[in-house]
């Protein structure tokens, strides 16, 4: 697998994604620590309830399904 600087990231994109497009994947390094890997797309997309994070978010009560804002709230318990 090829590695790739932040400088390199910056500085030669069409490089970057020309080899990407050819299927190759790439590790991002800065450091000398990997950053994170990038890989090509592909054809396939994500699909289904496991890749909607804000359904997941609500399953779990994360997010706040009240019909009140939290400005309203805040404005009711400061008088």
């Amino acid at each position: 697998m090829k590695t790739i600087s932040t400088r390199e990231l910056a500085h030669r994109t069409k490089a970057v994604r020309e080899t990407l497009e050819a299927g190759e994947p790439l590790a991002w390094m800065a450091n000398g620590k990997v950053v994170a890997y990038l890989r090509p797309a592909g054809n396939t997309e994500p699909t289904g309830d496991s890749h909607d994070w804000l359904s997941r978010a609500r399953k779990s009560g994360a997010v706040n399904n009240s019909t009140t804002s939290v400005s309203s709230m805040l404005y009711d318990d400061r008088g």
